[in-house]
């Protein structure tokens, strides 16, 4: 049905294109050899699909113009896809960064804390979950107060926000 479509609208647009040209053309004794090419191109174009039919000759080169348009859609559907996952796991480090950052300004509150590092899981741009690490004892860290603090920053629920205490003289590096 499609291929029936497609022929129609290559005629169709054949035709106004012949009387386009029609229109186009000064009156002159030129005119009618115009005339007469335009209608060999429309009779051609007319024919060419029951030419195809009543001889068996293989026209499918004209088709495959439309699978190759389909397989170089298909292709580039693909690789918007990749840009996309690509996009997502490269935005991942910067965010991270940006929220150490952030982590850092607001925990200038509380000296005696140090933030070693922010892990944040990024679905389409929007902030699931945030992991802080931060270096100090329970008493000069308030824990609750810090996530308070960077859930308010971050504009997330508290409930997204873990904060791990790493105690001061111990472990890690």
């Amino acid at each position: 049905m499609q291929s029936v479509f497609d022929w129609l609208t290559g005629v169709l647009a054949v035709l106004l294109c012949a009387a386009i040209m029609d229109m186009i053309i000064p009156e002159s004794p030129m005119q009618k050899y115009v005339r007469l090419v335009a209608g060999l191109v429309i009779l051609t174009a007319i024919i060419t699909p029951v030419f195809a039919l009543l001889t068996g000759v293989d026209f499918s080169f004209l088709l495959e113009n439309e699978q190759k348009t389909t397989v170089f859609q298909q292709e580039t559907d693909d690789h918007l896809k990749q840009l996309t996952e690509m996009e997502a796991l490269t935005a991942n480090p910067y965010m991270n960064q940006q929220l150490l950052a952030d982590a850092e300004s607001a925990l200038q509150l509380f000296p005696s804390c140090d933030v070693r590092s922010v892990e944040a899981d990024i679905e389409q741009s929007e902030l699931k979950h945030v992991l802080l690490t931060v270096k100090g004892t329970e008493e000069s860290c308030p824990e609750e107060k810090i996530i308070d603090l960077l859930s308010q920053k971050w504009n997330i629920d508290a409930v997204r926000v873990n904060m791990v205490i790493q105690k001061g003289g111990s472990g890690g590096e």
